[in-house]
């Protein structure tokens, strides 16, 4: 029997679960941040891409190393897969969805990618909680769907 995690319409493969894990944790106490991805014709996310977090102080954000951005873009491209979901950690702190979080997520008041947000939260480098944000249309904002 499986345990993926599912949410929305994607499935989360337990290897790749089990890498965003470790990644939060042997990141702990700055945050981690990656891109998952998957085919445009499974729900199934397959493939994580670990980015490294280059802000100026990693330990309350995220920003994505933006040539190992591009380097996973471009194998997303290769391997004809798409971002299905971008994930960053909270050390020390509950799961929730900041504003800087919606700053990046939009342009112009909407999503920049079609793509769920995940958001760890780590203490004492073990995963305590985990949130799933998507796009409300309807609110025009990011709301926790899981």
């Amino acid at each position: 029997m499986s345990s993926n995690i599912q949410v929305r319409n994607v499935e989360i493969e337990d290897s790749v679960w089990s890498e965003v894990e470790k990644h939060a944790k042997e990141e702990y106490p700055l945050e981690s941040c990656g891109l998952l991805a998957g085919r445009s014709d499974s729900s199934k996310i397959s493939k994580i891409y670990k980015i490294k977090n280059e802000a100026k102080n990693p330990r309350i954000r995220y920003k994505m190393d933006p040539k190992e951005q591009y380097g996973a873009i471009k194998d997303l491209e290769v391997k004809d897969l798409e971002i299905r979901c971008i994930y960053h950690s909270h050390p020390d702190m509950p799961v929730f969805f900041s504003e800087i979080d919606d700053k990046r997520a939009t342009l112009r008041g909407k999503p920049v990618f079609d793509a769920l947000y995940l958001v760890i939260s780590v203490r004492e480098k073990k995963v305590a909680d985990y949130g799933f944000f998507g796009w409300n249309e309807e609110k025009e904002r990011f709301e926790r769907v899981s």
